[in-house]
């Protein structure tokens, strides 16, 4: 006897025995296929009416046929002969036809000889719907990734958790957590949220676990990486297959969704107020146009009755009155029409550094003697294509409002640089357009604005000033000059903490044409540093958290100076540069800087600012040579200024 099947050689456990009529019986009552194998071989001795029509067989077929080419991956073998043995494996039938079968083999003893009894179940149906079920859950699992949606469940009176694989993902988490103490686990969650929407968050979630109460939120998220995220989450009360209430939800990520939203209200803003100006122009360049005409009749016949006049006559001062309001009317009318991008003008090349500095004297009598005026030419060169009396409205215009809004230690900057963007960092930094630029910035230490007076102070009339002091023209004027000249403005301001205007122009070359923007070169992060962003405006965080990630480093980013000390607190990793404004709400970039460097003495530091270096310096913040990043900035700009800080 082989003892590969019969196990001779081994301590073996005597078979059952069985009667023929028993064997008779279990052959004729089984639903099963059962087979009657021989050990020698593994013939087939016999087998039942289910086995013949599980497998298409006869009897007279059957008997000594091979039990293995029904199921070539069966071996009778079993550690236990007195024990079933089972195994699941691919039968095939007559026609060819395979399916998965369910076998037990069990040795026993008939008329004192030795038999296997095999027993055949065909599972095929199972193992498809297991298939199916598989497939299914592969399939739900991939949709939840595509759609950034994942599943939970929490099981009240049994305090369990589950998440499905995207809810982990969602809070940036690799280790099962949700599997621990539900309660602390949902506590550990709740902390992720933003103040202003934790409680939101917390109080429709509890209502919900006691009143049955369904709820829907969108509300922000910090996930335990770091990240910022806005997230939509939503609860329903059900009652298990036990009687037993569980909470059960999704959560989503919509980030994406709340930045496209924000982009769009964005969009809207900019083209409802470029309509705005657009039609207050038009409107502003017609009246313009008709009051000169009149003036120009007023003005004519008071200087025509007061060559006739003697100067000691009571109608010579009245007259001279009259020409003199005539005049100031006609320099309304002037700032109405450039506003309106109406006027006559000449373009001609100009070198920016050149204009302002031989302006400098008439723009010191301008501001008057007691203010300290600082010139901080660039030295890169200033070329620009415009109406040189264009350009003098604009410095003349940024200096008055400088100026009228400083008063003590009163300081007025004027600076020249060149900046270029790119496609990407257009896209990245609002208002921006691609290419290269000649930038002229008036900054002062003076009284600053609040952000709704910044929503408005392009808007023609709009103006701070008592009733009689200003026309609410100058900015309006400076705003349509640079945009007749495919340009773009920015500001940069804080109550009690000054203002910097930056005006941005098209840069030339010899032949007057604009400089084309050329690929910058990018310095990527080859050691994964890690950099924690802090800027209090969302669209600006977002854009420069998108940038410095696209450089290759690691970003933890905060719109909050007290939410930067609790991320680096908690954070595990080195963090090795602070990227923060400086000037915020409640703490400002200095004192952030000096609370981190209590734990972390090591880091370094980037400041960032739209105000230009000569208004942030006297406050202290650039002390000990500190880098300074002025916005806006670009891609390369960037890249630069972190490699260069990195590597200091």
């Amino acid at each position: 006897m082989d003892k590969s099947i019969s196990g001779e050689g081994s301590q073996q456990k005597p078979p059952s025995v069985i009667s023929p009529l028993e064997w008779r019986y279990m052959n004729n009552a089984v639903s099963a296929a059962l087979f009657l194998v021989a050990p020698v071989n593994g013939g087939i001795l016999e087998a039942n009416h289910a086995a013949q029509t599980l497998f298409g067989y006869s009897q007279s077929a059957l008997n000594g046929m091979l039990f293995q080419s029904l199921c070539e991956d069966f071996s009778l073998l079993c550690d236990d002969p007195c024990e079933s043995h089972m195994h699941t494996c691919k039968c095939v039938t007559k026609a060819g036809e395979h399916f998965w079968a369910e076998l037990s083999v069990k040795n026993l003893a008939l008329k004192d000889i030795d038999y296997f009894v095999v027993t055949v179940h065909n599972i095929e149906r199972e193992k498809q719907l297991e298939k199916r079920l598989k497939h299914s859950e592969e399939l739900s699992r991939v949709i939840q990734r595509l759609n950034k949606i994942g599943i939970w469940e929490y099981e009240i009176a049994a305090n369990k958790n589950f998440w499905t694989e995207e809810v982990y993902r969602i809070h940036d988490l690799e280790t099962r957590i949700a599997e621990d103490d539900a309660q602390q686990v949902i506590a550990e969650t709740l902390a992720l949220y933003h103040p202003e929407d934790r409680k939101k968050v917390e109080s429709r979630f509890f209502k919900c676990i006691n009143d049955g109460d369904f709820y829907i939120v969108d509300a922000r998220l910090t996930t335990f990486s770091g990240r910022q995220k806005w997230i939509e989450t939503r609860g329903e009360r059900v009652l298990d297959e036990n009687g037993q209430y569980k909470i059960i939800g999704y959560m989503r990520d919509i980030s994406m969704q709340k930045e496209a939203e924000e982009e769009k209200k964005k969009l809207q803003n900019q083209l409802l107020q470029s309509q705005k100006l657009q039609a207050v122009g038009r409107l502003a360049g017609g009246v313009a146009h008709d009051f000169n005409n009149m003036l120009g009749i007023i003005l004519g016949q008071a200087e025509l009755a007061l060559l006739k006049t003697p100067p000691e006559h009571p109608l010579y001062s009245r007259l001279q009155e009259i020409i003199g309001a005539a005049k100031r009317s006609a320099e309304i009318t002037r700032q109405l029409l450039a506003f309106a991008s109406k006027q006559t003008i000449e373009p001609k090349q100009l070198n920016l550094n050149e204009t302002v500095a031989n302006m400098l004297k008439m723009l010191g009598r301008l501001i008057g003697e007691d203010i300290d005026l600082n010139w901080n030419p660039g030295t890169a060169n200033c070329f620009i294509h415009i109406d040189p009396s264009q350009l003098d409205q604009i410095i003349i215009n940024l200096m008055v409002n400088a100026r009228d809004a400083v008063s003590e230690q009163p300081q007025v900057f004027i600076a020249t640089d060149v900046m270029t963007f790119t496609d990407f960092d257009a896209k990245n930094n609002p208002g921006c357009m691609p290419g290269e630029f000649t930038v002229l910035s008036v900054s002062d230490n003076g009284c600053g604005m609040d952000k709704q007076t910044l929503e408005n102070i392009f808007e023609p009339f709009f103006t701070t000033k008592s009733r009689g002091q200003g026309t609410g023209l100058g900015l309006a004027t400076v705003y349509g000059i640079v945009k007749q000249n495919s340009g773009f403005i920015k500001v940069y301001s804080e109550p009690g903490q000054g203002t910097t205007f930056q005006v941005y122009l098209p840069r030339v070359g010899n032949g007057s044409d604009p400089v084309k923007a050329t690929q910058p070169v990018i310095v990527r992060s080859v050691a994964q540093d890690t950099i924690l962003l802090v800027e209090d405006e969302p669209v600006l965080l977002t854009m420069a958290k998108s940038m410095i990630e696209s450089l290759g480093y690691q970003v933890l980013a905060t719109s909050s100076p007290q939410e930067a000390l609790q991320l680096a607190n908690e954070n595990k990793g080195q963090i090795h540069l602070l990227v923060t404004d400086v000037i915020m709400p409640v703490m400002s970039g200095l004192e952030l800087m000096k609370n981190l460097k209590k734990d972390h003495p090591l880091l370094k530091i980037l400041f960032m600012s739209g105000y230009t270096a000569d208004i942030i310096a006297p406050h202290g913040l650039l002390e000990d040579g500190h880098h300074y990043l002025q916005k806006p900035f670009s891609r390369q700009d960037l890249s630069r200024k972190l490699h260069e800080v990195l590597s200091s």
